[in-house]
Order: structure tokens, then C-alpha cells, then sequence
């Protein structure tokens, strides 16, 4: 009730203030007393960790103004990121939709151009500089265009991804500067600016863009070779050895990603030089930011010696993240967390000082801060809110932001999109519209994304939520963008400690059993049994308390004598003496000379599953166990992944698979039964019905049924 209060009284204040109103008849308004200067600084490609190595930055604008710990690039690419910086609106409302044409590109914002951000500051009585990396493909027909609503314009018309070698577009003159390093080029546009801003006494807007950390294109002339971003002289080396932090996290390299889009799970897992490269990316990207924090600094002690400190608003921000291996990615555009958040930090009038703002806020509101801030009147509808708003606390953040990626890829068409979905503080929802694809993430269970739930049964009232706010806010435009969202229900109860989707050892299988305890050793644990439904793994039968052998459960390369080793275990080798779980089965210990068993027809040797009489073993009476011999007797059993060959080979003369040599016969694993402990063997004992129904339910040869042991952390990380 709080939250829509707000709201409400939000939406009503806003209709006061010119920085949000509607487009009609213009005036252009007169440069007001008190209004600040702009300096809107902004990188490329920057990921929110790289600050840690930005200490001026951190210091001057984070420890004197306002740092968003939640700020998003609703469209995390390029140039449709930049465009929504320059209009105030989503990707889906200004229309680029990528970074080259027909669907992207400066030529796809150009027809809007007359209605962007400059324009408005130039109506309020601003002088406007640009200096720096433009929208893709700028330059590309017209090297000397220069764009409505800028007095002075310092575009990278030609070379724009080469750090040393750039061609600048100084109003409407390509002037080459060979030999100079771009982010020395953009700051010395941003000082001169502001000297002449200070001496006129007139109130400017600069924005520097700056191509740093963004990969270089170096050219010969005819091609272009892609690499590591170039770092200014001074700074190259400077961080050789830089650990790359997402090494640290779960993320990294993504063991098992059998639930996410075809996108990500068909990728191979990075090999050792495919992390040797993202290291050695790491560092150039870090050395390469440097010199834009440097910009910083100078920028902030040239404005504080001309005494335009305090009445200058500057900003902070990078127009998306970047993913340095996260879920076996390299780049943006994707839907994550390191793709989709921005570093974004303001200082200035009307913006607290050392504050941390964890409101979920959005690029599309810089261009509304902006006008906010200046008295300046949007030529074109606002998707956004002023972040000064939010930081003081009047207004805010987003309950849910819509996210969206147009045809970035050659595989999605130009009218298409990769993705849309939505973002709230807890949950990450995306539809694949080409694919048919759904990702749901609970980002307070799963902060690293691991685990795509949207195809879970307990997440089905969940999705469905998600996917109705989707609908309302994939077309949003204007206040509708900022609405409540409206509560999204809880998750039912996990149906077991580890669902299927986690382990990436199932291969085909449709069945699974899952046996977990919460630390190895225990004696006690609880089994699932799940069923491939399309997509979604239910949960058929459990959770069911089990016993988990005479000495518990124990890692492979930990096991001693009695305990129920950890893995994933087929069930299709030995299923008992016949179909009738009813019988009584003999289990054999098999030692080293033991062929490949055994007699269909015998009752006193242990049948695995063949269509035609095996081979005579050679046996070891003693080993031999009669389940009927012990107390109590056990009324049901089944060996699991017990005595399967590792080499076979097929045999005409028997019309079956054989073992060469008994060596190829692998040791056995354990035994899955009812009644008491197995001395001296890995063993779950579980109720004679749950048993009776899963030697029912068991199909290995047409379902692959499988069973997986361990804890459950020790599932996720390793099977």
C-alpha cells in the first residue's frame, strides 16, 4: 500500500515537472539562474567489477555523490544502449534495435535525431559538446556529418575501434590523429569545453564517450584484426598477473548448463588457452581504463579550479556489462546479471554525497535526470525517471524493468527479437521468441544464474506472473514503464535437495533417482524419483527417507570399506532374477577372475539383464551371498551399475555383448534393497513398497534410468 501511495503521488508531481512532459507546442525556455552544468562521462563495455580499479573514479564521484548498486542496460549492447541514452526511451520504443542497419545503427536513429537529448539542452539555453565514440556505424556514408543539436562536435568518424590511430570529425572536418590515444583526444574536447563554458558564463552539456574497454580493431589498410582493448603507453603492464575475478565465481565456465537455451548449453566449456586469453583480456581491459579514470580526475580538479564544481551534475555510466567467461560467454547482450548491469555514479547539485542507492534504476532515466536537472523540455515521450529523484529518495526505483534484445545474431531475423523479458529485484524471466525458449532465474536462491526454473512445476504460478508483466511491460512506453508490478507468488516447496536440471551426467535419460544426505558419512538420506516430461523434470514419487549404507555415503576417491559411493549409476544392468519383484534374488560379490555372468536359467547365479544365456563365470563360493540367508531375509533387491563391462565386444557364436578379458569387467558399485545392512558393501535400503515400485517403474532400456548418489553439493559441482 506504501509503494502504490508513492506512486500515485509520484505520477501527480510529475505532471509538474517540464523534464517529464508530453510533446506538444514548443518554447524554447530561457537559460534559468542555477542551472548546472553537465558532464555525462561514459565507457564501453565496462563491467560494475572493473571500478575496483578505478580509484579516482570510486573516490570523486562514488565518495563525493551517489552510486546506483542496481543500475541496468535494459539493452545491453552498443549502440541500441546508447540510444536509449540519448532519447530517454526503451530499445523497443526508439527503434534500433541493433548495431548495424536495417535494424540498427545511426542510420535507424538519424530520422529521430532533431528530437534528442542535445536538442532539448540546446532549447534550455545549453552549449553542447560531444567528444568520442558516436553510434555504430557513424561515419560510415558521411564522415563529416554533424548531427542536430550539438555546437561542438569531436565524433570518431573513421577507425573508431583502432586506440591510437582514430580520424575525428571536428565539426564537419576529418582531421587525422594518428598517434594519439583516444581517451587523450576525448579529454582535452572535455577541458576545453569547459574553459570556454566558465569563461561565456552560458551553462554547457559535454559528453565524453569513451571507447576504452571496448576490444580494438587494429587495420592494415584493407582488414581489421580483433583484439584485447590497446592501454594508453604508461599503462601497459602495469596489471600483468591481475587475477581474473570470475574465475572466483560459480558461474565461470558453467559446468552444466543442460537447461538454458540451445544458445549456451550447445557451447563447448572453455579450454585451458580459451582462459589464458580471458585472463590476458582481463588485464588489457583493466590497463586500458586507467586513462578514462585519469579523465575523471583531471576533469573534476579542472571544474574545481574554475569554481564550476558544485553547480556541475556529472555522470557516470558504461552503456553495458560484459561477461568474461560467466555460462562459457564472452561479450554482452545476454540476459545476465554481468551483461545487464552498469556501473552508473552521479555527483553534483541535488545529489547526496557517499550515498548508495540499491533502487533498481535503468540508463533509459539518465536522459531524464538530465533534462530534470536543466529545465529542459523532451521532444519525445520519457520512458524514464530523474535519478536525482531516487537518490534523494522521492521517487522509486523500478519494481520491474522490462529487458529486451533485438537481432543481434545472424540466426535472428531482422523483425525479431533474441529475447524480452523482465526484471524484478528477485527474478530474471526471458522469452526466446525465435526459439520458443523460457529462462526463469530466482536470483535470491541463485545469485550466479545457474539454474533455469522456468520449466519446473514449483515454479509454475511463479512463470506465469513473470509472463503476464511481460506482457504489460514488453510494449511500455512512458509512466507505464514505471507502474507497480504487482506481486509475483512464492515457489512451491523444492520437490528434493537436487533437481536433474543440475547435473550434466544424465545424458539421455528420462528417469532418474536422486539418493541425497546432507553430509557424507550420513547414514540417512532422502531419495526422489523423477520423470522427464518434454522439458520438465516431475518429481513421480519422494521425497522417501532412506538408509544409506553401513558406513554412509563417501566421494569416489574417498571410500572405505561399508559406505555407498557417490556418482550416477546405471540401473540397467542388473534389475533382478525376473520381472516379479516379488522374488527373492541372490547377490554375488565377484572377484577378480569373474567373467561376465550369467545363466538366465539359474537360480544360483545372479542374472543381469541380456536377451540370451551369457558365458559360465568362474566363481567364488565364498563370496557368495544369498539375500534369503540373512535375518529377516530381504524380500527385494537391485544391484546397481554392478559388474558392467568397461571393453566389450560382440559375439556372434552367443549373439550377445561379452568382455574380453576379466579385467574389463568393472567392480561393482551397490546395492539398492530392502531389509537390513549389507556388512562390508555400499548399500540404500529404502520401504519394500517404494522398492517394489521403483523395480516397476525402472525401464533402462527405453527410459536410461539412472540413479544418482551424493550430497547435493557434491551433485551440482561434480555430476
Amino acid at each position: 500500500m506504501r509503494r502504490a501511495v508513492l506512486r500515485v503521488m509520484t505520477a501527480v508531481v510529475a505532471l509538474a515537472l517540464p523534464g517529464l512532459a508530453l510533446p506538444g507546442p514548443q518554447v524554447a525556455a530561457a537559460p534559468g539562474t542555477g542551472q548546472p552544468n553537465i558532464v555525462l562521462i561514459t565507457t564501453d563495455d565496462q563491467n560494475v567489477e572493473d571500478l575496483r580499479h578505478m580509484p579516482y573514479t570510486l573516490e570523486l564521484l562514488g565518495g563525493e555523490g551517489v552510486t546506483f548498486d542496481d543500475a541496468i542496460s535494459s539493452y545491453p549492447l552498443c549502440c541500441p544502449a546508447r540510444a536509449t541514452i540519448l532519447t530517454g526511451q526503451h530499445a523497443h520504443n526508439h527503434g534500433v534495435l541493433a548495431n548495424e542497419p536495417p535494424a540498427g545503427g545511426w542510420e535507424k536513429l538519424r530520422p529521430k535525431a532533431d528530437r534528442t537529448l542535445p536538442v532539448w539542452l540546446q532549447n534550455a539555453g545549453y552549449r553542447t559538446t560531444f567528444t568520442g565514440k558516436f553510434l555504430n556505424t557513424y561515419g560510415r556514408t558521411d564522415k563529416t556529418e554533424v548531427p542536430p543539436g550539438w555546437n561542438d562536435w569531436h565524433a570518431i568518424a573513421h577507425r573508431v575501434y583502432d586506440f591510437d590511430d582514430a580520424w575525428v570529425n571536428e565539426n564537419g572536418t576529418l582531421v587525422d590523429h594518428t598517434g594519439d590515444y583516444q581517451a587523450d583526444i576525448t579529454q582535452d574536447v572535455t577541458e576545453e569545453a569547459i574553459r570556454q563554458g566558465a569563461e561565456d558564463g552560458q551553462p554547457f552539456f559535454v559528453w565524453q564517450s569513451n571507447l576504452a574497454p571496448h576490444g580494438a580493431c587494429s587495420t592494415d589498410g584493407s582488414s581489421c584484426t580483433w583484439g584485447p582493448p590497446v592501454p594508453a603507453p604508461q599503462d601497459r603492464g602495469t596489471f600483468d598477473g591481475l587475477p581474473l575475478y570470475a574465475e572466483r565465481l560459480p558461474s565461470f565456465n558453467e559446468r552444466v548448463a543442460v537447461e538454458k537455451p540451445a544458445r549456451i548449453s550447445r557451447l563447448r566449456r572453455l579450454d585451458a588457452v580459451q582462459v589464458a586469453d580471458l585472463r590476458d583480456l582481463n588485464e588489457k581491459i583493466v590497463e586500458s581504463l586507467q586513462a578514462v579514470d585519469r579523465n575523471v580526475r583531471d576533469t573534476v580538479e579542472l571544474l574545481d579550479s574554475l569554481g564550476q564544481l558544485d553547480n556541475t551534475l556529472i555522470v557516470f555510466a558504461s552503456d553495458n556489462g560484459y561477461l568474461l567467461g560467466q555460462h562459457r560467454w564472452k561479450g554482452k547482450v545476454l540476459g545476465y546479471e554481468p551483461s545487464l548491469r552498469v556501473p552508473l555514479m552521479m555527483r553534483g547539485p541535488g545529489v547526496p554525497a557517499g550515498a548508495v542507492v540499491d533502487e533498481t534504476v535503468s540508463l533509459v532515466d539518465i536522459a531524464a535526470t538530465l533534462a530534470e536537472a536543466a529545465g529542459a523540455v523532451p521532444l519525445m515521450p520519457l520512458d524514464g525517471i530523474s535519478l536525482r529523484d531516487v537518490a534523494q529518495g522521492r521517487v522509486e526505483g523500478y519494481d520491474a524493468l522490462a529487458i529486451e534484445a533485438g537481432p543481434a545474431y545472424k540466426d535472428v531475423p531482422d523483425d525479431q527479437y533474441l529475447y524480452r523479458g523482465v526484471r524484478t529485484d528477485r527474478y530474471t524471466y526471458m522469452e526466446h521468441p525465435v526459439t520458443g525458449e523460457i529462462e526463469l532465474y530466482d536470483r535470491v536462491a541463485d545469485p550466479y544464474q545457474l539454474d533455469n526454473v522456468a520449466y519446473r512445476p514449483t515454479h509454475r504460478a511463479t512463470r506465469d506472473a513473470l509472463a503476464a508483466m511481460l506482457r504489460r511491460l514488453g510494449d511500455c512506453a512512458g509512466a507505464s514503464c514505471h507502474q507497480p508490478a504487482g506481486a509475483v507468488p512464492e515457489p512451491e516447496p523444492a520437490e528434493g535437495p537436487v533437481h536433474p536440471d543440475q547435473l550434466g551426467s544424465l545424458g539421455r535419460a528420462k528417469q532418474v533417482v536422486t539418493v541425497t544426505a546432507s553430509r557424507w558419512r550420513a547414514q540417512r538420506g532422502i531419495a526422489v524419483a523423477w520423470q522427464r516430461r518434454g522439458r520438465t523434470w516431475k518429481a513421480v514419487r519422494g521425497p522417501v527417507r532412506v538408509r544409506v549404507g553401513e558406513a554412509g555415503m563417501a566421494p569416489v576417491g574417498d571410500r572405505v570399506p561399508g559406505s555407498t559411493p557417490a556418482g550416477t549409476h546405471a540401473v540397467s544392468t542388473a534389475l533382478g532374477i525376473r520381472p516379479d519383484p516379488g522374488v527373492e534374488l541372490p547377490y554375488r560379490r565377484l572377484g577378480g577372475r569373474a567373467r561376465l555372468p550369467l545363466d538366465r536359467r539359474s537360480t544360483e547365479t545372479y542374472n543381469v539383464l541380456q536377451r540370451f544365456r551369457s558365458p559360465s563365470a568362474t566363481w567364488r563360493p565364498r563370496a557368495e551371498v544369498r539375500f534369503a540367508d540373512y535375518p529377516g531375509s530381504f524380500e527385494r533387491g537391485l544391484v546397481v551399475d554392478y559388474n558392467r563391462p568397461r571393453g566389450t565386444y560382440w559375439s556372434p557364436r552367443r549373439r550377445q555383448w561379452m568382455a574380453r578379458v576379466p579385467a574389463d569387467v568393472r567392480a561393482g558399485s551397490f546395492l539398492l534393497h530392502t531389509g537390513r545392512r549389507v556388512p562390508g558393501q555400499g548399500w540404500v535400503a529404502m520401504r519394500v513398497r517404494d522398492l517394489d515400485w521403483l523395480l516397476r517403474w525402472a525401464d533402462p532400456e527405453d527410459k536410461g534410468t539412472r540413479l544418482v548418489v551424493g550430497t547435493p553439493r557434491y551433485l551440482r559441482n561434480n555430476l
